[in-house]
């Protein structure tokens, strides 16, 4: 599990690391085109829900779960923006061989991002 959580961090600061930002121009108005970002991932969320139930013992486990995500980027200047996230996941949790219930998560959060752009 720890591998998978290290190498999808490692995989997360390549790709900022290696994405140019498409906003080197960012107009004359605040509301200007150019300020706007707006991008589709898919992201797997991976939730570690392993353990065991006191009273009867049983083995639970919360199983992980592939969603699409959409995020809106507003540049206040060339290296720093702020990012609104909006994605859902749904998980299912499970004693032992019986599903006792689901998980619905949606969590719409503003990140803020400090860009690194080249040349």
């Amino acid at each position: 599990m720890k591998n998978i959580l290290n190498g999808s961090m490692l995989a997360a600061v390549l790709v900022v690391a290696a994405s140019p930002v498409l906003a080197k121009d960012l107009g004359s108005s605040v509301w200007a085109k150019e300020r706007f970002q707006i991008r589709g991932r898919v992201l797997d969320v991976v939730a570690d829900g392993d353990g065991h139930e006191n009273v009867t013992g049983l083995k639970t486990d919360v199983d992980h779960a592939v969603t699409p995500e959409i995020d809106l980027t507003y540049f206040f200047t060339q290296n720093i923006a702020a990012e609104l996230i909006a994605a859902t996941s749904k998980h299912d949790i499970n004693a032992g061989a019986n599903e006792i219930g689901s998980a619905l998560d949606f969590t719409p959060h503003p990140d803020p991002a400090i860009s690194l752009r080249a040349g």
